[in-house]
């Protein structure tokens, strides 16, 4: 009855060095790096703008997701993921990619998304720190949404609501991080609570912490 929900992080690729590098590991496959009609213009996000956040780098070299050839590429990869028994995927930085009707330039990733997988599969996408108005243009195309907690005064459709109580953003991350100054068990204790309102509440383990261990108990 488990259902294996792959992560897949399509947006963006290796750097050369440290974060903030724009430019592409020399690692990352030949035919995609030489490939010049496929990547954003190398310039980091202003994340107050959006068309900032679906046309440039959020610290990584990252992809123009309306591409069809790099589309194509995408959705082989994750067919290959369904022959191989995954029942849906985690969209890694989802806002990145725009929506269709967004600056009318006609990205039809989401739609093509949807027409091209074998079978229907479980989509979901990390949301955070969006506006209710744009995560619901995204549940629009099948998304659900996963996104930070404290959010219950959106009156959220629950199927498509999955809030998360810590995740690698809100644990590392100097600018927007939330929760790294928490305790594991207070971690635990407010992922308990969510699950009293949420039932599709996600918990993200820290690192070398086993206090995972008990959140279900």
């Amino acid at each position: 009855g488990l259902k294996v929900i792959q992560d897949i992080i399509i947006t963006h690729y290796a750097n050369t060095n440290q974060y903030g590098s724009l430019n592409i590991h020399k690692n990352v496959n030949f035919n995609l790096r030489n490939n010049p009609f496929i990547w954003r213009e190398r310039k980091l996000i202003n994340y107050s703008d959006r068309w900032s956040i679906t046309h440039h780098c959020n610290g990584l070299p990252s992809i123009r997701m309306d591409n069809y050839e790099y589309q194509e590429l995408t959705f082989k990869f994750m067919n290959e993921l369904i022959d191989c028994g995954v029942d849906g995927f985690r969209i890694d930085s989802c806002k990145m990619i725009q929506l269709p009707h967004e600056f009318n330039e006609n990205n039809m990733f989401f739609e093509n998304l949807n027409t091209t997988l074998k079978k229907k599969s479980i989509l979901i996408g990390e949301l955070i720190f969006e506006s209710k108005d744009l995560i619901k243009s995204y549940n629009d195309f099948g998304i659900m949404n996963l996104t930070e907690i404290n959010k219950d005064q959106w009156n959220y459709n629950q199927d498509m609501y999955i809030p998360f109580v810590e995740s690698h953003d809100s644990f590392y991350d100097k600018e927007i991080g939330f929760s790294h100054k928490w305790k594991s068990e207070i971690v635990v204790k407010k992922y308990k609570n969510e699950c009293l309102k949420h039932k599709n509440s996600m918990f993200f383990a820290r690192p070398f912490d086993n206090n995972w261990i008990y959140a279900n108990k």
